[in-house]
């Protein structure tokens, strides 16, 4: 199973977690969190649980004292009380304040995460260079940034920055050398 697949399978068990909740049944929601949490681990596929933060909480808290899934758990909560003590504006658990980056924006970062110069991220992504510098622009507003360091880092401190070869349809990027040749 692809990164992606798993990104999305994982989103559909915590939307039947929160729908098992909604439904006043607990142990059911607890065991599809289970599942998605043991689905998540091996990748490292925290932002589906940053997503919904709030509303899962309350039922993350107790895995993380398991010795399975602990420190994962424990990390995942970290994550989203990070996210959200730095999102700006909204309310904690607002998908859109602790996760505001778009596919693209979130494309561009992993690139930049890379050190890619704007044209090569353009040549990556198949758009302008001017595109690129409207995607940025974006994503250094939303994260409240000057400039692509700063947006790595706060990006990394927010658990939004997902490697470009785990985002859909993306491999893995040649590296491009001073020289502008590609290495294999």
């Amino acid at each position: 199973m692809s990164s992606h697949d798993i990104h999305h399978r994982v989103e559909v068990l915590i939307l039947e977690v929160l729908l098992s909740q909604a439904e006043d049944n607990q142990e059911e929601a607890t065991e599809k969190l289970v599942r998605a949490v043991a689905l998540a681990q091996p990748t490292d596929c925290i932002q589906p649980f940053i997503r919904f933060s709030s509303s899962l909480a309350n039922l993350l808290a107790p895995l993380a004292e398991t010795e399975r899934h602990g420190e994962f758990v424990q990390r995942i909560l970290a994550t989203c009380h990070e996210s959200e003590a730095i999102a700006p504006g909204g309310t904690p658990g607002d998908p859109s304040a602790s996760n505001p980056l778009t596919y693209r924006e979130q494309e561009a970062l992993a690139l930049l995460a890379q050190r890619c110069h704007n044209d090569e991220i353009a040549r990556e992504m198949g758009i302008s260079v001017e595109t690129v510098k409207t995607h940025l622009s974006a994503m250094y507003k939303k994260l409240n940034v000057r400039g692509r360091r700063d947006a790595v880092s706060r990006a990394e401190a927010r658990g939004l920055l997902v490697p470009r070869r785990n985002l859909p349809g993306m491999g893995r990027r040649r590296k491009v050398s001073s020289s502008g040749e590609g290495d294999s």
